[in-house]
């Protein structure tokens, strides 16, 4: 599908385009197709992969660094027994829920 539509420029802002497009050897409209192609991208519609759609979501912010299925190093590993341990007192929560359902 294509679309037609005129636009209004001044004497000097058609002269300017008129300049560079014979600079260039093309005729205006292929120009200004150039020129609009170049500072408008158009929006993506195809689908997208897992991975790409990951990435925009970790630059996001919305979710956590992407796995790179690769081993903890020992820091990493120490940090994470730390926090388990932090936060891992008491009693789990699926056996408070389960304790607050009540006999069946």
């Amino acid at each position: 599908m294509a679309h037609e539509m005129s636009i209004r420029l001044t004497d000097a802002e058609y002269k300017a385009l008129l300049m560079e497009a014979t600079q260039r050897g093309k005729p205006v409209e292929s120009l200004l197709h150039e020129v609009l192609i170049q500072h408008i991208k158009p929006s993506r519609k195809q689908n997208l992969s897992s991975g790409e759609i990951e990435k925009y979501l970790f630059r996001e912010g919305l979710i956590e660094p992407i796995s790179t299925e690769e081993p903890e190093t020992p820091e990493e590993e120490a940090e994470r027994a730390y926090l388990a341990s932090l936060f891992g007192q008491g009693k789990p929560v699926s056996d408070v829920v389960i304790e607050d359902r009540g006999p069946r």
